[in-house]
């Protein structure tokens, strides 16, 4: 029988998150990981049996960011040996990554396919949130997370209970089959922007697409709004240098949308998740916002605001930003950045888009250090190209 790892490996990269949700062995290795290091075994397969060059197959600046980490982490070891021990799990997770999407998106995944496959799991996926959403509010019932029946990482009700609840109202933000509804919405994120900005020949069929993952998103809480908001940005913009009376419309429906979702019990609640009654900042907000105060009391610390305090550490809910600077310090936070901006030059168009989308999410929520790490990277590297190229980097023809 033969396999075509080039369509394996973009099944194994796009599903990892929803099969991270589910337990391979032990209590931490998720069916995730196990894909994850099949792909790359076979990666470095295809590496063997085509003789290829490591410029061919390796991206040279996630391989450099691993070389990074495992400096920063060694130092971490030094100073203090303790918290090393307590998160050598989360570093070796966290290489696992980088290491998949340093050696498997540059040659091996093919950005067609990929993004079928990706279009028609975030329609799927996004159809299964308005279901949960609906049977919710209609029937009080929460469609299961686990839909396969196999043992899970988490207690789901206390995910459950995160997404129902919030300052003291009922407020039930869909996750579809992922662990919370930020990692849905960010998963749905990219192929949304790519289906509105970057595919070509739409149909009628893919304006049903993009307004199911759309509304998807916008049931998802404040991480789906913002992302939707921005994903739609481009297309605004367009539409007004092209016609601006449709602009104009388009315009006038969204203040419409808005004024309708703040008069409803879910938009009203989902306001107050980012500015409550008395004028505070909501949960929402305040996880975003607020704990920057975390941020500047770690940094107090000369050896945390020089180097952090290693990828594996533990503090309430970061978004990226804030997490850059205590995980790596100043000196480690300038040093990735420096490392993306090389990334940054030697992507395509595509590629150039997504960057910044990931960049903007680092806003909204933890999107590097989690395992929604693994397909952003993997997009932004499958949109690689050498220096100088006009068009994308060719893939190699794997059928095995």
């Amino acid at each position: 029988m033969k396999i075509n790892i080039s369509k394996l490996s973009s099944w194994l990269i796009i599903l990892f998150m929803p099969l991270s949700v589910y337990v391979a062995a032990g209590d931490k290795i998720t069916i995730g990981d196990v894909g994850l290091i099949i792909a790359i075994v076979l990666s470095i397969y295809i590496v063997i049996k085509n003789k290829l060059r490591i410029k061919d197959i390796f991206c040279t600046e996630i391989i450099v960011y691993i070389l990074f980490i495992l400096i920063n982490s060694s130092i971490q070891f030094l100073v203090n040996k303790q918290d090393f021990e307590d998160g050598i799990w989360s570093l070796f997770r966290y290489l696992l990554f980088m290491i998949a999407v340093a050696i498997i998106p540059k040659a091996v995944l093919k950005p067609e396919y990929t993004y079928k496959i990706y279009e028609n799991l975030g329609t799927v996926f996004a159809i299964y949130a308005i279901m949960q959403f609906i049977c919710f509010y209609l029937l009080r019932t929460i469609l299961p997370i686990d839909i396969l029946g196999i043992r899970t990482i988490a207690d789901f009700s206390t995910i459950q209970d995160t997404s129902r609840y919030s300052n003291d109202l009922i407020l039930f933000r869909p996750y579809s089959v992922f662990l919370e509804p930020s990692y849905f919405a960010i998963f749905e994120t990219y192929i949304l922007y790519w289906m509105l900005n970057c595919k070509k020949d739409k149909g009628n069929r893919d304006t049903i697409k993009i307004g199911i993952i759309a509304v998807s998103m916008l049931l998802a809480g404040t991480t789906g709004i913002i992302m939707a908001f921005i994903a739609f940005g481009k297309t605004i913009m367009r539409l007004f240098k092209k016609n601006f009376i449709k602009m104009m419309l388009v315009v006038l429906c969204v203040i419409i949308v808005i004024i309708i979702f703040y008069n409803t019990n879910y938009g009203n609640r989902i306001i107050r998740r980012i500015i409550s009654d008395d004028g505070t900042l909501g949960s929402s907000a305040e996880g975003r916002l607020g704990n920057i105060e975390i941020v500047s009391e770690e940094l107090n610390d000369i050896k945390t605001l020089l180097i952090g305090d290693g990828v594996w550490v533990e503090y309430q809910y970061l978004p990226t930003i804030g997490r850059l600077l205590v995980c790596y310090g100043v000196v480690g936070t300038l040093i990735f950045l420096y490392i993306m901006f090389n990334m940054y030059t030697k992507i395509n168009k595509t590629g150039k888009q997504f960057f910044l989308l990931f960049i903007i999410s680092w806003l909204a929520t933890n999107s590097l250090f989690n395992i929604t790490s693994v397909l952003v990277f993997s997009l932004l590297v499958m949109n690689y190209k050498e220096k100088g190229e006009k068009s994308e980097k060719s893939r190699i023809s794997n059928m095995v």
